[in-house]
């Protein structure tokens, strides 16, 4: 049995960069479910996404990209300084 399968079987996969990028591309032009069946065929049903998860990743709560991300130093830096308070950082949107 090929690997992917097995870990599909399993349901313990993580969505590679590849993935996210795959569903990303689709943004505006297809519905959240149509997206998650996309997915799903271009996979060769291998994987499935759920439409919470389609959605989280379409709206940058998850996976969410390099680019999109702080660097903790710059935070330190900038709380030092008086700029930013720390109560207003969200953790998902830090670079560690």
């Amino acid at each position: 049995m090929r690997k992917d399968r097995l870990n599909a079987k399993k349901k313990s996969y993580k969505l590679s960069k590849k993935h996210v990028d795959m569903i990303r591309s689709q943004k505006g032009k297809m519905s959240v479910r149509q997206i998650c069946e996309w997915f799903k065929k271009k996979t060769h049903n291998v994987y499935r996404v759920s439409p919470s998860t389609v959605s989280r990743i379409l709206n940058n709560k998850i996976h969410v990209p390099d680019e999109d991300k702080t660097s903790i130093y710059d935070i330190i830096e900038a709380a030092q300084s008086g700029d930013i308070s720390l109560e207003d950082i969200e953790a998902n949107k830090v670079k560690y």
